[in-house]
């Protein structure tokens, strides 16, 4: 990654994280991006049960994110509990506080289930066939400003690549294209500053990605997310995480899309949004 990151902890309180420029969202210029949110929840969620050692032993099978209050640019401090600490699943939940002055606000709740990882069944399931897109190369440098397809666009918080044609592309330049939409996303920016990001936390940033993949129209996107969920069955292996529209459907102003999500191996899982519309495209 590029030596940027979305949050820095703060110097004389460690449990205060701080947004920086690149975690604004594209709705409004004081308001956090939904990727973020979900990276937050995992973050939480990480810490918590690596706490107790036991992080290498559980897949996190569900991630949930509510965002339910506007997530201004303020500092953030991080809770968690467990909720449920069974030998074969456990569920953590977070909960996002806002620090504003005096005021502690939960703008954002979010739950991570975690199971424990044994051995597959031995009978046949039927599965969907999965796409055949070749994943980019690992050692693809990172695209500068002069390369990106929307001039002016600078410091994109992830790359996109086209997986038909293995060139750079931003979605919202896609309105014209209309039926399914795939890509290869990559992550930019460290999440915390000087920490690592992991690849658990990676992939629940893109999971917020189904918004505009499912969600995009001929005029841009006008869906605003109010939710994520994401389901894995196992975590990304590569930096390239692959996508492709699942799901759209929308009635009197609420919608619903899902997309499919891939390594370099194949499908890993799947993420779903619900959405309200709003008079903002994001043209």
């Amino acid at each position: 990654m590029q030596n940027k990151s979305f949050f820095v902890r703060d110097e004389s309180n460690h449990e205060i994280i701080h947004p920086t420029s690149s975690a604004v969202g594209p709705w409004d210029p004081s308001m956090m991006h939904g990727r973020v949110l979900c990276g937050l929840v995992v973050q939480g969620a990480e810490e918590k049960l690596a706490s107790i050692d036991e992080i290498d032993l559980y897949q996190a099978a569900r991630v949930t994110v509510d965002m339910f209050r506007f997530p201004a640019m303020k500092p953030l401090k991080i809770l968690t509990e467990i909720v449920r600490d069974g030998k074969r699943i456990k569920v953590i939940d977070v909960h996002v506080m806002s620090v504003n002055d005096d005021q502690i606000i939960e703008i954002v709740k979010g739950s991570v289930v975690w199971l424990l990882k044994t051995e597959d069944t031995k009978g046949k399931v039927w599965m969907p066939d999965e796409w055949n897109f070749t994943p980019p190369s690992k050692d693809l440098p990172f695209f500068d400003e002069a390369t990106l397809d929307n001039p002016g666009h600078q410091n994109p918080i992830w790359e996109t690549l086209d997986p038909e044609t293995g060139k750079q592309f931003q979605l919202n330049n896609q309105t014209e294209k209309n039926g399914p939409k795939t890509a290869w996303i990559r992550e930019t920016h460290d999440f915390i500053e000087n920490e690592e990001t992991s690849s658990l936390l990676r992939v629940a940033q893109v999971a917020d990605y189904a918004n505009p993949l499912a969600n995009l129209s001929n005029i841009g996107l006008e869906y605003i997310n109010v939710d994520v969920t994401l389901y894995l069955q196992r975590n990304p292996i590569s930096e390239w995480i692959g996508v492709e529209t699942l799901y759209h459907g929308a009635s009197m102003g609420v919608s619903v899309g899902s997309m499919n999500i891939y390594d370099s191996n194949g499908r890993i899982g799947m993420s779903t949004v619900a959405g309200l519309a709003q008079t903002k495209s994001m043209k």
